[in-house]
């Protein structure tokens, strides 16, 4: 029975423990839900000016949580400002020291308080000495009542002009003129308004979205950032004017008259002996020159660009807003959502570094079941065309990464074996090579019609000695096509009329894979067995332009392409400028061959791209190179950009699909994910307070019960025995515990 009560009694306590911590959690959330009402005065950092200049008592740092209209109030020393030198509107109520500051004109006296509404007052300092201070105090009021204070102090610095700054120059007559060298300025300038950190969310290129799906991916990235503890970010979706006048720290020039000096002399004659003692008074005037640079804030009008497209007007946005960094958000060309973060100051005060960048071409996840093996591919105005290995059928993938089969309808109902090359042309017509049907064809509004085909005996066998396998077919600049033939390395020239004829003969080249066609219709072949690059002369001759001779198996740049190894050269391809790009499958090395023959690696060289199929490039002045990989499942795109690397950006890969598929809504993981992979040096680290921490340790020891309630069973039983020997002054190990209560 007395055991019982013990075990009783711990029971209760152990109750009684989880029930106080409870009530304490509670508590501690109705505490942090009263404190989400949040009002925090800033009068901004303290404020270092010389006498005579012109300063700004800025508020515009105080916060309120609810965004509610605040009142500002600033409480001023006696001599700081003065009533009589200022104007004032109706909102503004002023309350002045009861004693004169000024004892030469009583009447008059400085502000002891003024209350407005304005973030921002200007104000002149009046003359006091260097090192002169006087604490300014903002005390700021929301319309319930809460008040919060803070101090900002003004120092005094030395004075930098001899004279006041409203003195106008006097008329300058044709009088010796000297200038003031000593006249130096040994104080910098100081920013007065500017926060030293706040974020301006800014959507770029929103793209097909509607102006409130817009808003609510805004807004969501305002209020995870504040998740974040990350106070200093501006409401994406505040009301913002069309034009905000700024008041700018600028450093003002002004030519001032310096003394004017005035002495006397006796008349000396020459011819006389003696001298005249008769004093008169000569006037000597020179005129020294100072030219005084001082602080003044001035106004400027600047005008918001509610239709930014680039970083850089978000960056002049910024300006407008006061904030220190900025995050964008939008799509981008390829149909991705990219978020960037970045410095304001060191994105407009530093260029871009050009560098070739890797990104995997993105594909929805539905799409991407149809091309698990990409092989060959060719790139159109706005589309990608591929072909699949693993389905043996083209597509084409559009910007908006939408996928659409191709030629579904094929001629003598043989569907694609071996669809090995494709190339589009301007009007959006498709050529694709069908290897093991030996077929070549154009596809256009999905139809199929048959280019080149076999030649064929009389019992349907394969006329002997004619090239077989096409491969890689490329368009010349006249509109022929041009196809190579993968068994004996032929080239076969297709004409307007499909007129057919040799341009490179069987066994020239042996082993080669690819070819491409520059603007002035050369020819290109490209031999992975020999290492080496051709230039098709005729259809009997080809020149060696890129590759080193055997035994020199060094791989080399910014050299002539014929000092440069080539470890596995496996696709070739021309852009519009006549530059030469391979990829090297051995190495995972693409280079690029320049008109003058210099052969380097743009990618590759730290990271490798592996088990590379086919490359291409497109035909634009910038061009984009494109490589697939059918064993990594994926297409990199090449592309030189300029890089900033003060910045950090992200990419979500196919939100269109997700939108489509869930709504905005579906973006949320990824959109979160995006902001802590950006800005988690950002964030502070949370501090875990006792109860948080009582209450983490009393949910796990609840849910350790949950899952072991018969561990939990025994360990209240072994207590119970330990308890009953202990008060019973002690049981030998042969005192067993209780009957198992089951």
């Amino acid at each position: 029975m007395y055991k019982c009560k013990i075990l009783n009694y711990f029971i209760n306590l152990i109750c009684i423990q989880i029930f106080i911590s409870e009530i304490l959690i509670a508590q501690a959330d109705i505490v942090f839900d009263e404190g989400f009402r949040k009002l925090e005065a800033n009068a901004g950092p303290d404020i270092h000016a010389p006498a005579f200049s012109t300063i700004m008592l800025d508020a515009s740092r105080s916060i309120h949580s609810k965004g509610s209209l605040l009142r500002y109030e600033w409480l001023l020393p006696p001599s700081l400002v003065f009533y009589d030198d200022y104007s004032y509107t109706d909102t503004d109520t002023v309350k002045t020291h009861d004693e004169p500051d000024d004892i030469e004109t009583p009447e008059r006296k400085s502000w002891k308080s003024i209350s407005t509404k304005s973030k921002y007052i200007e104000i002149d300092l009046p003359e006091h000495p260097k090192g002169a201070t006087f604490p300014v105090i903002l005390k700021v009021k929301d319309p319930i009542g809460f008040v919060d204070t803070d101090t900002v102090m003004i120092i005094y610095t030395e004075l930098l002009t001899r004279f006041k700054p409203d003195v106008i120059a006097p008329a300058v007559d044709s009088t010796t003129i000297t200038i003031d060298a000593d006249l130096k300025q040994d104080e910098e300038l100081v920013d007065i308004g500017k926060p030293s950190f706040l974020i301006s969310i800014q959507p770029l290129n929103i793209g097909e979205l509607y102006p409130m799906e817009s808003e609510m991916i805004s807004t969501f990235l305002y209020h995870e950032i504040q998740n974040m503890d990350i106070s200093q970010v501006l409401d994406p979706n505040r009301f913002i004017p069309d034009s905000v006048i700024i008041e700018e720290l600028v450093r003002q020039t002004k030519i001032v008259a310096d003394t004017v000096i005035d002495r006397q002399q006796p008349i000396i004659d020459s011819k006389s002996e003696t001298i005249d003692t008769t004093i008169i008074e000569i006037t000597d005037t020179t005129i020294t020159i100072d030219t005084l640079e001082y602080d003044q804030l001035v106004e400027s009008t600047f005008y918001y660009n509610f239709y930014c497209r680039t970083d850089s007007c978000a960056a002049e946005n910024a300006k407008i807003e006061n904030a220190t960094h900025v995050l964008t958000w939008g799509f981008n060309r390829f149909s991705e959502l990219e978020l960037h973060y970045f410095d304001v100051e060191k994105y407009l005060s530093n260029k871009p570094v050009n560098s070739w960048t890797v990104s995997p071409v993105s594909i929805n996840p539905e799409a991407q079941k149809e091309i698990r093996y990409p092989m060959a591919i060719a790139i159109g105005d706005d589309e990608l065309i591929i072909t699949s290995a693993n389905s043996q059928n083209i597509y084409k993938l559009d910007r908006d990464q939408e996928l659409k089969r191709l030629g579904r309808d094929i001629i003598l109902g043989k569907s694609f074996l071996y669809p090995s090359g494709a190339i589009v042309d301007s009007s959006g017509r498709v050529y694709v090579s069908d290897r093991d049907n030996n077929r070549v064809f154009s596809i256009e509004e999905n139809m199929a019609t048959k280019l080149l085909e076999p030649k064929l005996n009389q019992d349907g066998s394969l006329v002997n000695d004619q090239p077989l396998m096409p491969t890689s077919i490329k368009l010349g600049p006249n509109g022929n096509l041009y196809v190579l033939y993968e068994e004996n390395g032929t080239i076969i020239k297709v004409q307007s009329g499909n007129k057919v004829m040799v341009a490179l003969k069987p066994g020239i080249v042996e082993g080669a894979v690819d070819i491409a066609v520059n603007s002035r219709d050369t020819i290109f072949v490209v031999s992975s067995k020999e290492h080496r690059i051709y230039r098709v002369e005729n259809d009997s001759t080809v020149i060696v332009i890129a590759g080193t001779k055997p035994g020199d198996n060094l791989v080399r740049n910014n050299v002539s392409a014929l000092q440069s190894y080539l470890g596995n050269p496996i696709s070739i391809d021309v852009d519009n400028q006549g530059n030469i790009y391979i990829a090297d499958e051995r190495f995972g090395l693409i280079r690029r061959i320049k008109n003058d023959g210099i052969i380097t690696s743009l990618v590759g060289t730290t990271n490798k791209i592996k088990n590379m199929t086919q490359l291409r490039v497109s035909p634009k002045g910038n061009p984009e190179i494109y490589v697939s990989q059918a064993l990594e499942h994926t297409i990199q795109r090449i592309t030189l950009e300029g890089v900033h690397p003060w910045s950090v950006d992200t990419t979500i890969l196919h939100p269109k699909y997700i939108i489509e598929k869930d709504g905005i809504y579906g973006l949320e993981p990824e959109l979160r994910a995006a902001l802590y992979a950006i800005l988690s040096e950002k964030a502070p680290e949370k501090k875990i307070t006792f109860i948080e921490r009582s209450r983490e340790l009393n949910l796990r020891f609840m849910a350790f019960i949950s899952r072991h309630p018969f561990l939990f069973a025994v360990l209240l039983l072994l207590l119970n025995q330990g308890l009953s020997s202990s008060l019973d002054g002690g049981g030998g190990i042969t005192d067993l515990p209780p009957d198992f209560p089951f």
